[in-house]
């Protein structure tokens, strides 16, 4: 049977629409630097010359935290600075992780602020672009007052995308960003906090502990071999993994799974890992 164009259309703006539900943001998280404040000479506000001065930290960094939010779940920042206009320069970063599942088309992503000064730039770290890409065009420039959100589709990668927002502050008196979003075909996804928790009994018993999107080492922690049961929000799987730092045996578990001595994997779990589908 020869389907229409009409049908079509429309069959392939559902399947966008389908997948784009899945595509997951995490909580995003801030990192102080540890470059302090340093010397350069900006020729204007939000001078994009600083950025050759950032020392991006690593996605694992344990300096990392969760991100300072508004009364609408949105990061807020805003301080003040004693900064010397166009002769100083610091740095704070904010990262998220974006996984996008491989069947999703994205002919649309962007990431924007409600307010932001002096200046802000956007990495992506992906399969794609390990060692990590921007596009100067998305440069916020000088207090907002230079800045669109330009698509960077072209950056973005199936799977785990790091998006790295290096945010600076180069004049006196205020250091501010807040309202970071990120936007994948015209709707805006928000950071999803608790996609699991993991128990310590069968049947969801004992102690719990959620997490977001990520990788997670628990074996310095109370959770380390004695997780039995746990929940996980549809669309999302986890890799439970023996050892330390998602090595050794593992298992993939895509649904709420009350006993995990059903497959043998009870007080196993070192590190895990969460995903979209």
């Amino acid at each position: 049977m020869r389907l229409s164009p009409v049908f079509m259309t429309s069959l392939m703006l559902m399947s966008a629409f389908f997948a784009n539900a899945q595509v997951a943001v995490s909580p995003w998280e801030i990192h102080e630097g540890n470059e302090g404040v340093q010397a350069h000479e900006g020729k204007f506000a939000g001078d994009p010359s600083a950025y050759k001065l950032a020392k991006m930290p690593a996605k694992n960094d344990a300096a990392w935290k969760t991100a300072p939010l508004d009364a609408k779940g949105n990061v807020f920042m805003k301080r003040t600075s004693t900064l010397k206009c166009r002769k100083e320069v610091d740095f704070t970063y904010f990262q998220t992780i974006v996984n996008v599942p491989a069947n999703t088309v994205v002919t649309d992503f962007k990431v924007s602020y409600d307010n932001a000064d002096d200046g802000a730039r956007i990495y992506f770290f992906n399969s794609k672009f390990p060692n990590g890409t921007f596009d100067e065009k998305s440069d916020l420039v000088g207090k907002g007052s230079q800045f669109s959100s330009t698509n960077l589709k072209d950056k973005v990668a199936p799977g785990e995308n790091r998006i790295l927002v290096v945010q600076f502050d180069d004049c006196a008196v205020g250091n501010n960003i807040s309202g970071i979003h990120v936007q994948v075909n015209g709707k805006e996804v928000a950071p999803v906090a608790n996609v699991l928790t993991i128990y310590e009994h069968f049947n969801y018993g004992g102690k719990t502990k959620s997490f977001g999107v990520g990788t997670y080492d628990i074996t310095q922690t109370e959770f380390n071999d004695i997780v039995s049961s746990l929940k996980i929000m549809k669309g999302y799987k986890v890799t439970l993994y023996k050892d330390w730092k998602t090595t050794g045996d593992k298992v993939v578990i895509t649904a709420d799974t009350a006993d995990l001595n059903k497959l043998n994997f009870n007080d196993f779990t070192s590190s895990l890992k969460v995903e979209a589908l």
